[in-house]
């Protein structure tokens, strides 16, 4: 269930005015320094990167970040699952899912929605000779290779190995003259 702005305000309990607009700043600028500079106009770019950061780490105002964060994705229907989807959709479509055959392309209305999603753009074409013409229709699907970096940056899978671990590796020699 949603929760209330009195209740989100009451989550946020102890913040200033000031910094409940720095919070709302931060979420719709995503950019700590800018929305500091915008809520104390004027304070100085370094004063506001390290005020900002400051605010950020105090438990009330991560709190809060939370409870507006979590009710945008609850009152939009967004999750990470869906999101991934919508990549997918576009990472795995091929032109011979648009085709009924080799040389005939389906219908635009025959395309069910996940075939229609990984459309990028549709424009027609004509193209004269001497004594004819013919429509030739072009379609643009989105780009593979970024929704495949999208779907392994969510997931998880680019992340860094912490190069201040230590590896433990054990090796043993045989010697065959022995």
């Amino acid at each position: 269930m949603a929760k209330t702005k009195t209740e989100i305000q009451k989550k946020g309990k102890g913040l200033s005015e000031k910094h409940e607009a720095f919070v709302r700043e931060y979420l719709l600028q995503n950019n700590a320094t800018k929305a500091y500079m915008t809520v104390y106009p004027n304070s100085s770019y370094d004063a506001a990167r390290t005020s900002s950061s400051e605010l950020l780490a105090k438990a009330n105002i991560k709190v809060y970040i939370d409870e507006l964060t979590g009710n945008l994705e609850k009152q939009l229907g967004l999750s990470k699952a869906k999101v991934v989807d919508e990549f997918m959709k576009i990472a795995f479509a091929t032109f011979a899912n648009l085709n009924k055959d080799w040389l005939t392309q389906k219908e635009f209305d025959d395309l069910s929605d996940r075939e229609k999603a990984c459309i990028s753009e549709i424009k027609t074409e004509t193209i004269v000779g001497d004594n004819w013409s013919k429509e030739v229709l072009k379609i643009k699907l989105h780009d593979k290779q970024r929704a495949l970096e999208n779907i392994a940056k969510l997931l998880g899978y680019n992340d860094q190995v912490d190069p201040g671990r230590d590896i433990n590796i054990q090796i043993n020699v045989i010697n065959p003259n022995t």
